[in-house]
């Protein structure tokens, strides 16, 4: 077995794991919206210049409409509620939080495919649930708020709802570049609109016009190595190894992302963290093993 397909999607966990960090820095420089107005710009930009290297031009419009809506949900309002969650809760919270992404899908999807969850995963919706109960009681002693950790937990919700429906455009499609790219088109509009209808007029730092190079150094980081890169590699991955699998490596999100959010932003983590950190992701690789366990069943059978 090739290490390539393993070595790739640990890349792409590991840019991930930084998103949080990275995008605290940015929110505290300039609005969410405008923020994302460049980072969803530019990775759709590198998208659509790779559909075009590709050639896959037969379903792109085929697919458009429905993708755009879906975009609405996700990267757009899921990622504008993180970044104003960001303002008002530590990375580290934000980071642990949005490691229960994989059990919201899986409730989501109970709820709108009608796909019935195992036992794994009531258990590992328990334990993951429990975990962030368990971090939100220490929000005093980190400089949180309730409000911030809420946010980060809607946003989730918004996360889990496209990706169900991409789920569909998949099985019907498989273009998920072309996907990925509208849905990055469609973020960047809701987001435009958003900055200029609301947010210049309610955050006082305004609609800044010319961002610091530190800023724009950020901004690229997030569209090309936590928007376009990872996808890449993510997508290569799925194309040589089961999502099953696939998915106990999105499992470290929460265990790498921690570590940066601390030495990037010299937040401080505390025993209580350290312990919802154990059964957030204890919660997220219990449907993940017992799916795998499962695959490698059917294998062995076959």
């Amino acid at each position: 077995m090739t290490l390539l397909p393993h070595a790739a999607i640990l890349a792409a966990v590991l840019l991930w794991a930084t998103s949080i960090p990275a995008g605290k820095a940015a929110v505290d420089a300039m609005p969410a919206s405008e923020i994302l107005i460049f980072r969803f710009g530019l990775g759709g930009l590198l998208l659509w210049l790779t559909l075009l290297l590709l050639r896959r031009r037969a379903e792109i419009f085929a697919i458009g409409r429905r993708a755009f809506w879906i975009g609405l949900s996700a990267p757009a309002a899921a990622t504008l509620t993180t970044y104003w969650g960001l303002l008002h809760t530590s990375a580290v919270h934000a980071v642990l939080i949005t490691a229960g992404a994989p059990v919201t899908t899986s409730l989501l999807a109970w709820w709108l495919l009608k796909e019935k969850p195992t036992r794994w995963v009531v258990a590992g919706t328990a334990v993951a649930g429990a975990g962030i109960l368990l971090l939100v009681s220490d929000d005093d002693a980190v400089g949180a708020s309730l409000w911030g950790d809420f946010l980060c937990l809607l946003s989730l919700f918004f996360a889990g709802f496209a990706q169900v429906s991409q789920r569909r455009l998949g099985i019907q499609y498989g273009n998920a570049i072309a996907v990925t790219a509208w849905q990055m088109t469609s973020g960047t509009i809701a987001c435009l609109f958003i900055m200029v209808g609301f947010e210049s007029w309610l955050d006082e730092r305004g609609w800044m016009a010319v961002p610091s190079t530190d800023v724009w150094l950020l901004i690229l980081y997030l569209a090309v190595f936590v928007t376009a890169f990872p996808f890449a590699l993510a997508n290569y991955t799925l194309s040589r190894m089961p999502a099953g699998h696939m998915a106990l490596y999105t499992v470290l999100m929460a265990p790498l992302g921690v570590p940066v959010a601390a030495v990037v932003l010299g937040e401080p983590v505390t025993l209580v963290d350290i312990a919802a950190l154990l059964f957030i992701t204890a919660g997220v690789a219990l449907p993940a093993l017992a799916s795998l366990r499962r695959a490698g069943r059917r294998g062995d059978a076959a």
